[in-house]
């Protein structure tokens, strides 16, 4: 009776200590992906807010001048293939996209639909958020407002990128991963 006491009570002390070490991982693994999320939507704050500060966008946003529109953000997909821009003017309708929709692809017309980018224009500030896609895709949105030389805003730019499917995965199975990530940086 004595050995089986014994036995039972170190499968308990086993048990605790290897849940113990799962959770450990998971808070390493869910602390390594807020700060890579973090770094990564820094970083696309700070690309649309260069952009969206340029008196060029503001100019060619008042001007609706494509062409202008599209030599402003059409560089920055080359550099980082995994953007997406949009410029729209005040009243949400996009006026260029870079890189370019694919033939047959759903193309939005109105850039208030996709998260952040009517929060951007209305605050006067840069907003990031995250949104599903019906495919069950993670997309950030970082939005900033281009302000006309009387500081009111022309248009808003928005900046999109998916994260990794290897990440989108383990936060599609753990709704706790969510909830620890930040909503807005």
């Amino acid at each position: 009776i004595g050995a089986g006491g014994s036995a039972a009570a170190g499968w308990q002390i086993l048990d605790r200590l290897l849940e113990q070490s799962s959770n450990d991982r998971l808070n390493i693994a869910t602390f390594t992906f807020a700060s890579m999320y973090q770094q990564r939507v820094a970083e696309a704050e700070l690309v649309v807010r260069q952009l969206s500060e340029r008196p060029q966008s503001a100019d060619a946003i008042e001007s609706r001048n494509v062409a202008s529109l599209m030599s402003i953000i059409d560089p920055v997909p080359t550099l980082r293939p995994y953007y997406s821009l949009m410029i729209a003017d005040a009243s949400g309708v996009i006026l260029a996209r870079a890189p370019k929709p694919r033939p047959r692809a759903v193309v939005e017309t109105r850039i208030f639909g996709i998260a952040g980018a009517a929060e951007a224009l209305e605050s006067g500030a840069t907003v990031s958020a995250l949104s599903i896609t019906p495919d069950c895709q993670l997309i950030v949105s970082v939005s900033a407002p281009v302000l006309g030389y009387d500081r009111l805003p022309l248009g808003v730019i928005q900046l999109r990128f998916p994260l990794e499917d290897r990440k989108s995965t383990r936060l599609n199975s753990s709704h706790e991963w969510i909830s620890r990530m930040p909503s807005s940086a």
